[in-house]
């Protein structure tokens, strides 16, 4: 029987932006493993447990940056890196980046 992940057993990723006084180095890094993580699921077509934790504006932020960051992938892979798509869609991502930074005080970790 070959082995295979349960969903209901998988352990959730959490990003947590209420402790903004803790976050060094070493969250930042596993904070741009949780979104690469998370970008995997959404293109393999995964259901993953996610928990977002934060400001309803902290969270709203995320969610349109990571959309945005999807949406620019999808772009580059369809019309090439420098597309008239590819690059209108990467406008909207460095805007929603830069409203996440705004809103959370936290550097989008891709460009």
């Amino acid at each position: 029987m070959p082995n295979t992940i349960k969903e209901d057993k998988m352990a959730p990723i959490v990003i947590d932006f209420t402790q903004k006084e803790m976050i060094d180095e070493s969250w930042l890094r596993m904070f741009g493993e949780n979104i690469k993580g998370i970008l995997k699921a959404m293109f393999g077509g995964l259901a993953i447990p996610v928990q977002v934790k934060g400001s309803t504006n902290d969270i709203r932020s995320f969610v349109e940056a990571l959309k945005k960051e999807k949406s620019w992938i999808e772009s580059s892979k369809r019309y090439g890196i420098s597309g008239p798509r590819t690059v209108r869609t990467k406008a909207e991502l460095d805007k929603a980046a830069s409203e996440f930074q705004r809103a959370t005080g936290i550097k989008w970790p891709f460009k």
